[in-house]
């Protein structure tokens, strides 16, 4: 059993106590959205599925050291959005459609969209 936080799941050590802001702060294991709102929470109101599959879902890995799949979608169609897991908690939505996400996993963190995983460094650099 994997005993490793989701990208939704609030660390305990982490997790600010008595801000005083008045915002309400998820408890651990809640889904929360980038905005730091709770996922859901509206949606365990109304029982039954989200009728825009705004929930965040998990999706399968092509291979086990895939660093490129989005593990958590969201959405679906044009809006379908992908969760980068690389990035700082919690973590950055972007849109699979218009290729946000693809330029994001390259550009920012090198990993190649075709193997899956990040690019070499290079043998030697010129000064």
């Amino acid at each position: 059993m994997d005993l490793a936080l989701s990208p939704f799941q609030q660390d305990p050590a982490t997790s600010a106590s008595g801000s005083g802001s008045g915002s309400a702060t998820p408890t651990q294991g809640t889904p929360v959205a980038c905005a730091g709102t709770a996922i859901g929470s509206a949606a365990a109101e109304h029982e039954g599925s989200d009728p825009q599959g705004d929930d965040p879902r998990e999706q399968k890995l092509r291979f086990p050291d895939d660093a490129y799949t989005p593990q958590w979608v969201r959405g679906q169609g044009p809006h379908k959005e992908g969760l980068c897991s690389l990035c700082p908690s919690p973590g950055r939505w972007l849109q699979l459609k218009n290729s946000a996400f693809w330029y994001h996993k390259q550009f920012t963190h090198g990993i190649s969209s075709i193997s899956c995983v990040p690019f070499t460094l290079p043998r030697q650099t010129r000064i």
